[in-house]
């Protein structure tokens, strides 16, 4: 399954708040750029798709990004 399409609606709406956490808040363009740190992460790491991974983290924007990138 490929999210992409989710990234898209990131950037339509990318100055809009996605995420509050710890009282700051979080644009849906910071959440997509996030997320596509994560992936390149995960590329540098050789994570491959379909390999089974734990996600260790909590509702932070990093975690949020990385299960993005994840799926």
């Amino acid at each position: 399954m490929n999210l992409d399409f989710l990234l898209d609606i990131f950037d339509e709406s990318a100055e809009e708040t996605a995420l509050l956490w710890q009282e700051n808040e979080y644009t849906f363009s910071e959440i997509h750029h996030a997320t596509l740190r994560a992936r390149e992460y995960l590329n540098t790491n050789h994570v491959l798709p379909g390999e089974v991974v734990a996600l260790e983290a909590d509702f932070s924007p990093m975690g949020i990004s990385t299960l993005l990138a994840l799926i």
